[in-house]
């Protein structure tokens, strides 16, 4: 199935059976070469479907090279990684206790995290599945995220705590403890020098990933926050709570565009009896990471621009996305709230 966008905002629909969404960011790009890719406008898209989990789809995460991903669902300890051409499995990640929560790939697709209810965070090495290292918390591992070298990791515990591990050494090197509420969404910028961290606590932090000194904390969301992430080229931050997207300008340090959820249209057959949420966004894959991704509870799902928020792509879900992933070049992975995975290609 392939439909042609035109511009940059006009917007096109689809109802596609078993429909899910699910999330990657992780993107390395020369600095001539970035700026000029990022703002790619989309001419086409298609949407494909791979088999998926019996229950929902807890966590998803597509491979930098977009050869492969790997998921969960919500009652599996071990993760699995797939050929996301054929859906095949291909190796097996076994060695948690407890239900994984979240996963991210370094950049080089060489190491693979994951962070689990059983208070770890494990290091494996995606070519043989060994695990290298085990990273122990005091409680919940909730999300992970890779710096761009891959030389560290940050991971957001219900602790309330951030920290920053060696992926060399397998040592904690910093732990950030500012936030009041559980972390659930955590980004290392561009160049990996600050992190920007979400938590239950309706604030955003971006601190430094050397120092852990906090340079701004932003108080916009009227909820909690259910993700943020730094774009590519590291210019903005995209996060949301149930109610609202914001999109902040980096330099700024403040909201550049707000989008409420009421304010963009339900392409799903819904009860309008039933509140509309947002329930997790992210940047666009590789030359089109200009453009935000957002899903909503209505089991809709947006490609909107950063600037407008005007609608540029829309599609309709079988159930509700709670996880996403981008790839470097095209590729978006999703996954719903009945087990089903897709895998949207831009173009």
């Amino acid at each position: 199935y392939q439909r042609r966008v035109h511009g940059d905002v006009e917007a096109y629909r689809f109802a596609f059976g078993d429909f899910g969404v699910g999330v990657t960011e992780e993107m390395v790009k020369a600095n001539n070469a970035r700026s000029k890719a990022s703002q790619s406008r989309i001419s086409s898209f298609t949407v494909g479907n791979l088999l998926g989990h019996s229950t929902r789809v807890k966590c998803i995460c597509l491979s930098p090279n977009e050869k492969f991903y790997v998921s969960s669902s919500a009652k599996d300890a071990t993760i699995v990684m797939y050929e996301l051409r054929t859906g095949k499995e291909f190796l097996y990640f076994d060695g948690h206790e407890d239900t994984i929560i979240g996963a991210h790939f370094s950049n080089d697709g060489k190491h693979l995290a994951t962070a689990s209810r059983d208070n770890t965070l494990i290091l494996w090495d995606t070519v043989i599945g060994k695990q290298i290292f085990v990273f122990e918390h005091e409680r919940i591992v909730i999300c992970c995220c890779f710096s761009r070298d891959g030389k560290y990791i940050v991971s957001g515990c219900q602790d309330k705590v951030c920290r920053v591990w060696s992926t060399k050494k397998g040592k904690e090197l910093l732990a950030f403890k500012e936030h009041e509420g559980i972390i659930t969404a955590v980004s290392y910028s561009t160049e990996g020098d600050h992190i920007v961290s979400a938590s239950s606590d309706r604030t955003l932090k971006i601190w430094s990933a050397t120092t852990g000194v906090c340079s701004l904390t932003i108080t916009e969301h009227i909820g909690i926050v259910m993700a943020c992430m730094y774009s590519f080229e590291g210019n903005f931050i995209v996060s949301n709570d149930e109610k609202v997207v914001n999109v902040w300008d980096v330099k700024q340090g403040r909201v550049s565009l707000r989008i409420p959820v009421d304010d963009v249209a339900s392409q799903g057959k819904t009860d309008a009896t039933k509140k509309r949420t947002w329930t997790i966004c992210s940047c666009a894959p590789g030359p089109f990471s200009f453009y935000i991704v957002v899903a909503c509870s209505d089991r809709s799902v947006y490609i909107l621009h950063p600037q407008t928020g005007d609608v540029v792509i829309s599609f309709f879900c079988k159930a509700a996305v709670y996880c996403l992933s981008s790839g470097l070049r095209e590729t978006l992975t999703l996954g719903d709230a009945f087990g089903n995975i897709y895998v949207i290609r831009l173009r």
